[in-house]
């Protein structure tokens, strides 16, 4: 598969984070949390998040793991030397934030991401550098012209670590679906509508020793805690680099196999935000 990526320590969280135009109750702060449901509602269709930082933080990936975004929206990330803003290291331009299928020429957009993010699930949004950078002052301009307001839940923002092969063909993506069918006495089909959230298992079949301690770090952090993981990273397809990137806990402890000389192997579940 396409590169290997995974941040484990969100910057975003030390930093100091403005948004404008926000409804009351509903502001910045809201980024910086882990509930789904606590959302920075911004009162129109565009908006400018910028964070800045007294020291030097690495950054290589902008990622909003749930939003309202529609299949039209833009994403652009900026990051500057100083927190002034006064020397640029790097732009991304505009991207799509939340790309959804294209079937060859026919443009199917329009059926996908609607009320995904209502019914508990929507696209991931992630947008990389082409290069990280140590900067002092990020900048995200987010554009959608098919919203008057909009919800973005979470704010993931640093570096991420590589490892130097990717994972294994047969990742897979599904979703945990709590909601209970029951036939009535009648004979109708009922359910009782529950949660649902994405997941994502991949295979780390060669991992090498340059990576090793790095993996088995990241592995001993337990299963409490918040990953960002895109298992793959760069990949053409957006929609596929979309569908295998999830922000969420690993569902249970994993260990690492060493497996042949110089080469380790772990299996990583992930349960999605």
């Amino acid at each position: 598969m396409s590169n290997f990526r995974v941040l484990y320590d969100n910057a975003a969280d030390r930093a100091t984070l403005s948004v404008a135009n926000t409804a009351a109750g509903l502001g910045a702060a809201n980024l910086l949390t882990d509930l789904k449901g606590e959302v920075c509602r911004v009162l129109s269709g565009t908006a400018q998040i910028v964070m800045t930082w007294g020291q030097l933080e690495t950054v290589g990936v902008v990622a909003i793991p749930t939003s309202n975004l529609s299949s039209e929206s833009t994403i652009r990330v900026r990051a500057y030397l100083d927190e002034a803003g006064t020397t640029l290291l790097k732009d991304t331009g505009e991207v799509f934030a939340a790309p959804s299928n294209t079937v060859d020429m026919w443009d199917w957009t329009g059926l996908l991401n609607v009320n995904a993010f209502s019914d508990g699930m929507s696209n991931m949004t992630q947008c990389y550098f082409d290069a990280q950078a140590a900067a002092r002052r990020v900048v995200i301009d987010i554009s959608d012209p098919l919203n008057t307001f909009l919800d973005l839940s979470r704010l993931i923002v640093g570096g991420y670590f590589q490892t130097q092969y990717g994972a294994n063909y047969g990742a897979s993506v599904g979703t945990t679906d709590l909601t209970k069918n029951t036939r009535a006495a009648s004979g109708d089909l009922r359910s009782d509508w529950g949660p649902r959230s994405n997941n994502l298992t991949v295979d780390l079949d060669l991992v090498t020793e340059f990576d090793r301690a790095r993996v088995r770090q990241i592995l001993a952090r337990g299963i409490g805690k918040f990953l960002f993981v895109s298992a793959a990273a760069g990949c053409e397809d957006p929609v596929k680099e979309r569908d295998f990137s999830i922000y969420g806990k690993p569902m249970q402890s994993a260990a690492m196999t060493y497996s042949s000389y110089s080469l380790h192997n772990t299996q990583i579940q992930l349960e999605g935000f």
